[in-house]
């Protein structure tokens, strides 16, 4: 999926994340400054050069060589002191144990293709961090498919059918659309797997835009009453 072009695409800004999700996540990830933190999954680095700019000291994991070129090229633009490694999420052998604060993993589960994968993932994500480090998850509702139009669904999709494949669509700040390919997850399927991998999970969130976003942009209207992201926080 991450050819050249397809990467470059997603350097725009997009609605949801731009004016919610961020936000969201710095509002719930709190005070930075001196945190060493890791981005699983960081794809062109937007995530992780805020995290920069807020004061940790990050390092971001992709195992894309064009979404990490774009990293690249960026923080040999303007410096962060961020370190970009390629690697499977599943094997993040080049990190050792107990050495990170925070791992964060963004909008990266929706692209893992077998529940396998996601518990090798978690337990990864469990061995890298510190005792009493932090998991920050944000990612696509798992009842996003079921309840929106912008979806292109197999034959006979439910809620319940883990790990089906699915076509998403999504309008940036811009007006252009992108779409990309994913995978549905329920969440039976991420409380097992984290609770199976050691996490304690403290807190589970759905963001939602408030009256005064939905009208300074209207685009957030029909997310009112529709649940589109979640937030999950962990600990180990």
């Amino acid at each position: 999926m991450w050819t050249k072009k397809h990467s470059k695409k997603f350097t725009k800004a997009e609605h949801s994340k731009e004016f919610l999700r961020k936000p969201h996540t710095l509002k719930e990830l709190g005070n930075l400054k001196g945190k060493r933190l890791v981005d699983i999954g960081c794809g062109s680095g937007y995530w992780t050069r805020l995290f920069a700019q807020r004061g940790a000291d990050c390092t971001g994991v992709d195992i894309s060589e064009n979404q990490l070129a774009l990293a690249r090229k960026e923080e040999g633009r303007k410096s962060l002191g961020i370190k970009y490694l390629k690697g499977d999420f599943t094997n993040l052998k080049k990190i050792k144990s107990n050495r990170y604060d925070i791992a964060v993993i963004i909008y990266a589960l929706l692209e893992i293709p077998s529940k396998t994968k996601i518990n090798k993932l978690f337990q990864e994500a469990y061995r890298i961090l510190k005792k009493g480090g932090r998991l920050f998850i944000s990612d696509m509702h798992p009842f996003d498919p079921i309840t929106h139009a912008r979806f292109k669904l197999p034959k006979g999709f439910h809620y319940f059918m883990s790990g089906a494949k699915m076509i998403a669509y999504a309008k940036q700040v811009d007006g252009s659309l992108i779409s990309f390919k994913d995978y549905h997850w329920t969440f039976e399927d991420y409380f097992d797997s984290l609770t199976k991998a050691g996490f304690v999970i403290t807190s589970l969130k759905e963001p939602r835009p408030s009256p005064s976003l939905v009208k300074k942009i209207p685009y957030f209207k029909y997310r009112i009453g529709l649940p589109k992201d979640i937030t999950i926080v962990c600990r180990k």
